[in-house]
Parts: structure tokens; sequence; C-alpha cells
């Protein structure tokens, strides 16, 4: 029995060499194959990036903002006068009145550091 032990270890210790081995040589060809390549990234400005990030992140945070005031409007609606409901929707209003406000930030925040750098 421990001589099946011990040569299940040898193979195993075996196979431990031959994947680090394989790890390595891969790690050493992958940067050979990435300067290989022919084409250069498109040369895009970091500002430019960051301003179509902004705005496509404020269009999608300003249509969650809708809803929720919506969903809101109709849960005050329809609330029949019960205090936990009328409280549940105030709380999505002030929420997402936060979120708006945070989003103007964000967008303001940009432009002035933009403004700052000096990039306008």
């Amino acid at each position: 029995m421990k001589k099946i032990i011990s040569k299940g270890i040898k193979v195993l210790a075996k196979g431990k060499v031959l994947i680090s081995a394989l790890v390595l040589a891969s790690l050493l060809v992958l940067p050979v194959i990435g300067f290989a390549a022919e084409e250069t990234p498109p040369d895009i400005p970091i500002w430019d990036a960051l301003d179509t990030i902004t705005s496509y992140l404020f269009g999608l945070l300003i249509v969650i903002a809708v809803m929720f005031l919506i969903l809101a409007a109709i849960q005050y609606v329809t609330a029949a006068g019960d205090p936990e409901k009328i409280k549940a929707a105030h709380q999505k209003v002030l929420y997402s009145l936060i979120g708006i406000i945070v989003g103007v930030l964000a967008v303001g925040l940009v432009k002035f550091i933009r403004m700052m750098v000096g990039d306008v």
C-alpha cells in the first residue's frame, strides 16, 4: 500500500512540474503574441471617453429616477391614508431626488476637473 501511495505522490509531483512548466511557457509566450499584433489601438482621449461614460450613466440615472418618482406617486395615491405606505412613498421620492443630485454633482465634478486641468 505504501508503494502505491509513494508512486502516486511521485506522479503528482511530476504533474505539478509539468503544469508549472506549461504555465511558465505560456507566460513567456503571451507577450510575444501581444507585440506581434499589427493594429494599433484607437487613439481616444481620456476626457472624451469620460464624457461619454458620464453622459450615458447620467441618462440611465435620470430614467431610473423618473421611474422611482412615478412608482412613489402611484404608491402615494394608492396609500389610502396608511401612514406606512405614505412614509415609504416619501422615502422613494427622497432617494430618487438624492440620486439625481448625486448624478448632477458627478457630471459637474468631471467638468470641473476637466476645466481645472485645462483641457476644455
